[in-house]
C-alpha cells in the first residue's frame, strides 16, 4: 500500500519541478568504492540505476559500529549530479580529537563495519 506522500518545500522557481520518485541503497566500507587518499576518507556512490532526469535531493547517513557516530561528513552529500555523488569523511568530532588523532581511515572503517545509506 502506497502512503500520501507531499512536498512542502519545493527547490523554488529554478528548481525541477516536484516529483516523489525515490531511490535508495548501500555502500559498506569493504567496498571497493571507498578509498582513502591520504587527506580524508571517501566513497563514490553511482546513482545512475535510479534514472533521475536532474539532480535530485540526496540525504546520507554513515552508519556502523565502533566510532562511526564521531566522523564527519557522513551526511554530507558532495558533487551531486543525477548520476553520483560523493561523501568525505575528513575528521572527527571535537570528543574524539582529544582521544583519536588524525582523521577516519579504511582500517577503521571496515574494522567496525561503516557503512553509507542513502
Amino acid at each position: 500500500v502506497l502512503g500520501d506522500v507531499e512536498i512542502v518545500a519545493p527547490r523554488g522557481p529554478n528548481g525541477p519541478a516536484p516529483c516523489t520518485k525515490i531511490c535508495a541503497g548501500t555502500s559498506n566500507a569493504k567496498d571497493n568504492s571507498w578509498y582513502d587518499n591520504g587527506i580524508y576518507l571517501g566513497v563514490d556512490i553511482d546513482i545512475s540505476a535510479c534514472h533521475f532526469t536532474s539532480t535530485p535531493i540526496i540525504t546520507s547517513s554513515l552508519e556502523g559500529g565502533g566510532w562511526a557516530m564521531l566522523a564527519l561528513g557522513g551526511s554530507t552529500p558532495m558533487l551531486t549530479t543525477k548520476d553520483s555523488f560523493s561523501v568525505f569523511l575528513a575528521g572527527w568530532a571535537k570528543y574524539y580529537e582529544s582521544i583519536y588523532t588524525g582523521k577516519p581511515t579504511l582500517f577503521i572503517a571496515r574494522e567496525d563495519g561503516w557503512t553509507l545509506s542513502w
